[in-house]
């Protein structure tokens, strides 16, 4: 009898860990599609935010070396507002991607803060990084071939998919695919 309950428990456990782990995948591809649609989104606006730039220098040029009259100055200003507000979401956009990847990362446990701390001195004495060493990572450090701790040698896995990552940090790559298939 004690046995047959075992085996019960025991394939009952096994179903429970199928079933979480194909959730595990649909919520995987689920965020490596919303990952990826995010990052086109940034990608798209890059040379609007360029253009939108120069024309917010060229208007101010233009207030500053013309004489307008009012309804000119109420739509420039209108016009350089537009801008602000579009520069503003973008940037709330990247603010918005990070803190995504922040959490896939932290819930996985690919990174160290006490390791990274430790082997980046220069991190650690940064005021603006010392107390969020995860964020200096995702915004410097893998461009700067830093690890991430001593248990994630991403450099390896950098050179067997030999540098290709469709614009997606290769931290996040991995999770997203290395890990997945592992």
């Amino acid at each position: 009898m004690i046995k047959e309950n075992n085996i019960k428990n025991n394939e009952t456990l096994r179903l429970e860990n199928e079933r979480l782990q194909s959730e595990l995948i649909k919520a995987e591809r689920v965020i490596n599609s919303q990952s990826q649609e995010i990052d086109d989104v940034l990608k798209s606006f890059k040379p609007e935010l360029e253009s939108l730039v120069s024309k917010i220098n060229e208007e101010k040029e233009r207030a500053v070396n013309l004489t307008i009259n009012n309804q000119e100055k109420d739509s420039t200003i209108s016009s350089l507002k537009r801008s602000v507000e579009f520069l503003y979401n973008s940037i709330s956009i990247e603010e918005q991607r990070l803190d995504h990847e922040k959490k896939m990362i932290e819930i996985n446990g690919l990174f160290d803060s006490e390791w990274y701390l430790a082997n980046n001195k220069d991190v650690s004495l940064d005021k603006n990084h010392k107390n969020n060493p995860l964020l200096h990572y995702l915004k410097y450090g893998e461009s700067e071939n830093r690890l991430p701790s001593s248990d994630v040698n991403i450099q390896n896995y950098i050179k067997s998919q030999h540098g290709k990552f469709d614009g997606i940090n290769p931290l996040i790559h991995y999770l997203l695919n290395g890990m997945a298939s592992k």
